[in-house]
């Protein structure tokens, strides 16, 4: 950086401090006023605000980084009570994941080759009893083409996907031309030729899309896919990496480099802001100045912070109506490998019942050490867990796997839950576009808000998940450097 701008960057940061010192929004209490002063305060301490603050620091920035948990991370949690760690959230990354790897690199979190993959040893459950490969193909329930009936349903997903895609490569999601695949991706998949059935077997309890097919759009489908092959494979070969400990370990390490220590426990309710500066009102009554405020937190949060000015336009129906999807988690632990003694594979694709997926962990020193289990539901499932308190969710779990697998009674014990829907930090998982969202606010509601700037992985537009969250954190550091 030259003279010239280091000079200018001093002059503005001097206004800026100048400026923050005399805002104080009418009401405040005199003993609740801000005892918290930084040129940058960033709301949650997930990657993308921790990455948006190291950059920032990097400059000569002051920064302050705030977080209504008591942990770093925001969806990023390795349960490393459980044999095995298991993750509840980021649960690996691709060789092609270019900012992730640069991260570990800077910030100093070792990482591995993962052994994981969630589609390892799954059988094909069907009213409640397991199909295994050499059934399936004539089973009256597999709804597949007659030609791909030996296909798994998630590997006729992949072929369906493979064999029908109209986007070359993922950046298409955001060309013009494709936008009339802006529509629910159960309409797509139907309008190329796939029936119903197809859909809810093959489709309906995935990660890719929201609660269901019916509110995602498939250009967001299309380029998760895309997307994910370049990066899951760069150089034609899969590759997949956690992190040494636990993937939390990465936004511990980003933590750590930070010279203000993250503010735990501290959970933001408004943000006001006019041209002389910014506050961040919290929960506890404390409240923190700035020039620039930047949050990293998801959508459904941020609805429920009082902002003044409120946003608006686009970026106003963007954070109101984008949705978000809901998955539940509960980890098991088998006292003993019943699948020895029903000689199936120990996790399951549930097609009809409360539960969607029963997935291994393979966490230990073996490679083929079944360390735990997860058992997952996902949008709708998620959705009538989260009706049910967390005991009872757990006995529902283990009774559906008992149903379906006798030799499992008593051999397991329920070590751990997770709702990202009831955690109110996150209140959901992924978020999406719904059909006709694409085009309607990509690109287009990520704006600087006055003093307000919006970061985290829902905003990326060249990535997704870990990635997506560290390339917003680079366009958000970058809108406060030009201004600050």
């Amino acid at each position: 950086m030259s003279h010239v701008a280091m000079n200018r960057r001093s002059l503005l940061q001097s206004a800026g401090a100048a400026s923050v010192a005399t805002f104080v929004p009418s009401g405040a209490p005199a003993q609740k006023r801000a005892q918290n002063k930084a040129q940058v305060v960033v709301i949650g301490a997930g990657i993308s605000g921790l990455e948006t603050a190291l950059i920032l620091q990097e400059q000569g920035v002051d920064v302050q980084v705030i977080e209504g948990r008591d942990r770093a991370g925001g969806r990023i949690l390795s349960l490393s009570d459980i044999p095995g760690a298991p993750e509840a959230g980021a649960n690996t990354f691709g060789g092609g994941y270019a900012r992730v790897l640069d991260a570990a690199n800077r910030y100093g979190a070792a990482y591995k080759p993962n052994r994981q993959s969630y589609l390892r040893g799954l059988e094909i459950v069907v009213d409640d009893k397991i199909v295994t490969m050499d059934k399936w193909p004539d089973h009256p329930k597999n709804p597949l083409p007659k030609e791909h009936r030996d296909d798994t349903p998630w590997g006729y997903y992949a072929r369906f996907m493979r064999d029908n895609m109209p986007l070359t490569q993922p950046g298409d999601w955001l060309d013009p031309k494709f936008a009339a695949f802006d529509v629910s991706f159960d309409d797509w998949m139907l309008s190329k030729g796939a029936t119903e059935e197809v859909v809810d077997m093959c489709c309906n309890h995935k990660w890719e899309y929201n609660n269901s097919t019916h509110d995602v759009s498939a250009l967001v489908v299309m380029f998760e896919y895309l997307w994910g092959r370049s990066v899951f494979a760069p150089n034609g070969v899969r590759s997949s990496f956690i992190f040494e400990g636990g993937n939390q370990r990465l936004p511990e390490a980003m933590a750590g480099k930070l010279k203000r220590d993250v503010h735990y426990g501290t959970e933001a309710v408004a943000i006001r802001s006019d041209d002389d500066g910014a506050e961040v009102h919290c929960a506890d009554g404390t409240v923190y100045r700035a020039a620039r405020v930047v949050s990293s937190i998801p959508f459904p949060v941020l609805r429920r912070l009082k902002v003044e000015p409120y946003f608006t336009g686009v970026q106003r129906k963007a954070i109101w109506s984008i949705p978000r999807q809901m998955v539940t988690q509960v980890h098991l632990v088998a006292t003993s490998p019943f699948w020895d003694d029903d000689g199936f594979k120990p996790g399951m694709h549930i097609a009809d019942a409360p539960v969607g997926y029963v997935m291994p962990t393979f966490g230990g020193d073996d490679p083929n050490e079944l360390t735990s289990m997860m058992a997952l539901m996902l949008g709708n499932k998620a959705e009538r867990a989260d009706q049910m308190d967390e005991d009872s969710v757990k006995k529902m779990v283990i009774h559906t796997i008992e149903k379906i697998r006798p030799a499992a009674k008593g051999k397991l014990e329920a070590a751990g839950y997770k709702s990202w829907f009831r955690d109110p930090f996150a209140s959901g998982d992924w978020t999406n576009f719904g059909p006709g969202q694409v085009t309607q606010f990509a690109g287009k509601m990520n704006a600087p808000h006055g003093r307000i700037h919006i970061c985290g992985d829902a905003t990326g537009l060249s990535a997704r998940g870990m990635e997506a969250a560290l390339e917003s954190a680079e366009r958000v550091a970058v809108e406060i450097l030009d201004v600050i």
